[in-house]
């Protein structure tokens, strides 16, 4: 297989991955955005999704946290959000960016156009990967109207993805 082909076809997966994202935080806060948009069901741009999400919900976007067991009767788990992620994480400043470094290659090259440099394309898929990675590995999402905290853990001892309902109070703990 040619370079260029292999490396198209990866930054195609980043994108694909980066829109999975939005649109999970689409379907999370979908009743409030079906208010605002009517023809939200055709939206397909991650990067307009996620902007019009932060007009719906400024705290839609999923924030890397940790969790622990509790020994605490009526407590299963404690949480801590990671309020400010350093970036090793897919902040939601690196998202739009990414996605659109990914998206200038979805299209056929314009010829008098510069030419693509595959080997910075090549080179930078595997860190972007690791911050999606990190930052979905365990996060909590917050719905408007909702005081709870949910606390997803992609894959957890057992190999699954598991989900938690935190209430503020157990939160603050």
């Amino acid at each position: 297989m040619p370079d260029f082909v292999r490396v198209e076809s990866l930054i195609l997966q980043v994108r694909k991955i980066l829109e999975v994202v939005a649109m999970g935080s689409l379907v999370a806060n979908e009743p409030e955005y079906r208010k605002v948009h009517e023809a939200f069901a055709r939206h397909s741009r991650a990067d307009v999704i996620l902007r019009d999400l932060e007009r719906v919900n400024p705290d839609f976007y999923p924030k890397p946290a940790t969790h622990s067991r509790s020994e605490q009767k009526g407590v299963d788990h404690h949480m801590k959000i990671i309020d400010h992620p350093d970036d090793s994480y897919l902040r939601k400043s690196d998202f739009s960016k990414i996605y659109k470094k990914c998206g200038g290659m979805m299209h056929a090259q314009n010829p008098f156009g510069s030419e693509r440099d595959y080997h910075y394309y090549e080179s930078n898929v595997t860190t972007w990967m690791k911050k999606v990675e990190k930052l979905l590995t365990v996060h909590v999402i917050r719905l408007l109207g909702d005081e709870n905290y949910y606390l997803i853990q992609m894959k957890s001892q057992d190999g699954l993805p598991h989900g938690y309902v935190i209430s503020p109070a157990a939160a603050l703990k």
